[in-house]
């Protein structure tokens, strides 16, 4: 993988370090998970989301928000409809 040096301030170096989950953690990797990316976000996002404005009592009640959580907890196993 080829790679490119960067001048940063020290404040953003401080502020990506602590970002990192492990050591093993790369601030590329870091970098990645914090660019935006798709603006909805993953499921755990959109439900962290939900639940900030059900608090804010801007939507959804909690049963519908324990209904959401529920179901992305479930798993469901792929079936490949062009197998066999």
């Amino acid at each position: 993988m080829a790679t490119k040096t960067i001048s940063i301030e020290l404040d953003v170096y401080d502020w990506l370090f602590k970002q990192k989950k492990s050591s093993r953690d790369s601030f590329s990797q870091v970098l990645r998970r914090n660019q935006g990316g798709d603006p909805l976000g993953n499921a755990g996002q959109i439900l962290n989301t939900l639940k900030t404005l059900q608090n804010e009592k801007l939507l959804l009640s909690q049963k519908s928000l324990d209904l959401i959580e529920e179901a992305q907890s479930t798993r469901l196993a792929f079936t490949d409809p062009w197998a066999k």
